[in-house]
């Protein structure tokens, strides 16, 4: 699964300022800067706030978060066990029960 707006969706902690991008400039306020509430793509931050956003997800749908790869996670039901691994924007996921990747699958699209 390619997350396409991965890093447009994770919410920054710390205050970051950013200078008006050309091409979008307010003629109104040309010497005002930008305090940024959401991360932007290319913003150094962007990748920690997905993972933090993805980790919260995670850990509120009762995953676990493996403490030696903490890109891997993994879920148990029953004698099933689903498998997710995050790579930069990508996710892959599998099962050893088919339904459990369509509720997982069903879940993230939500």
């Amino acid at each position: 699964m390619d997350v396409e707006s991965a890093f447009l969706n994770g919410f920054i902690m710390e205050e970051v300022h950013v200078e008006q991008p050309q091409g979008f400039e307010n003629f109104y306020f040309l010497n005002h800067i930008f305090r940024l509430k959401k991360a932007l793509y290319h913003l150094k931050q962007a990748p920690k706030a997905w993972y933090d956003r993805l980790k919260c997800f995670f850990i509120e749908n009762c995953f676990n978060i493996e403490k030696i790869d903490t890109t891997l996670s993994t879920k148990r039901k029953g004698k099933d066990i689903l498998l997710v691994k995050i790579y930069v924007d990508d996710i892959i996921f599998n099962a050893t029960n088919e339904s459990l990747c369509k509720e997982f699958l069903t879940c993230m699209q939500d």
